[in-house]
């Protein structure tokens, strides 16, 4: 019991200090980020020395995310064939989310999907469905529904390639070598755009001493303040630790 409460206490300082590495490298991109004078229109990735430490860091818009609270009954459809849904279940799955906004459009409510766990709450999406496709789903979108591709990880790519992961994987890599002259049309055009967001998702990896990798994660809405606030708000975080490398999904 003291070897593991041992253990515990050294996980947590691990994790302590990777926290502050990861916030701290984050606060510099977001204040890079904010005195530039066009909004960010594609996934970036960077890597910072900070510490001793090489961290890698996303830098995605919202926009290349599928938005619960927009998205087009036939894109997801899409997405929860991609999570491994039949396409006569998928179908059902996309109805359903659909109705669950029209409802709340009549009651007059808000966002029916105020955060991307709310997914769970439409019959039939189960917890394995869920956890293979929340990371690529947004409820901060502020476009019509449409996905900006330059903007979208592996994941909603291939959604968009309607589950072609070799179209998709070379979709990816010609946009992340040059993304003037990547070619699209292997995507469904009718769910994309080239929109930019002042919405952002930063993960932040910070290596481990035991290999793994700690990443802290952080939705922000870039805003313009008064002298000496922060030009941003946080509307989401999260941390984790994973075994895989950053870039992996």
């Amino acid at each position: 019991m003291v070897k593991q409460e041992i253990r515990g206490v050294g996980d947590l300082r691990q994790g302590v200090i990777a926290e502050a590495s990861a916030m701290a490298v984050s606060n510099l991109v977001l204040q890079e980020i904010g005195a530039q004078t066009r909004p960010l229109h594609k996934l970036v990735w960077q890597t910072r020395n900070f510490g001793g430490q090489s961290i890698r860091v996303l830098i995605q818009p919202v926009s290349g995310l599928i938005d619960l609270n927009k998205a087009p009954e036939r894109l997801l459809t899409s997405l929860y064939q991609y999570g491994g849904a039949p396409f006569d279940v998928a179908t059902q799955l996309a109805r359903a989310t659909v109705l669950r906004r029209e409802r709340a459009a009549e009651r007059g409510q808000g966002m029916p999907f105020a955060a991307v766990e709310d997914l769970l709450r439409v019959p039939g999406v189960d917890y394995d469905l869920y956890a293979k496709i929340f990371r690529d789903l947004t409820v901060d979108s502020e476009t019509t529904g449409r996905v900006n591709p330059f903007a979208a990880t592996l994941g909603v790519v291939s959604v968009l390639t309607g589950g072609n992961s070799a179209a998709a994987q070379q979709f990816v890599q010609s946009r992340d070598l040059n993304d003037e002259v990547a070619d699209s049309t292997g995507l469904n055009g009718e769910f994309t755009d080239r929109s930019s967001s002042g919405r952002l998702r930063l993960e932040a990896w910070v290596p481990l001493p035991d290999g793994r990798q700690w990443v802290s994660e952080r939705v922000v809405v870039l805003q313009t303040g008064e002298a000496g606030e922060i030009p941003w708000k946080i509307l989401h975080t999260e941390r984790r630790i994973v075994v895989s490398g950053p870039g992996s999904r």
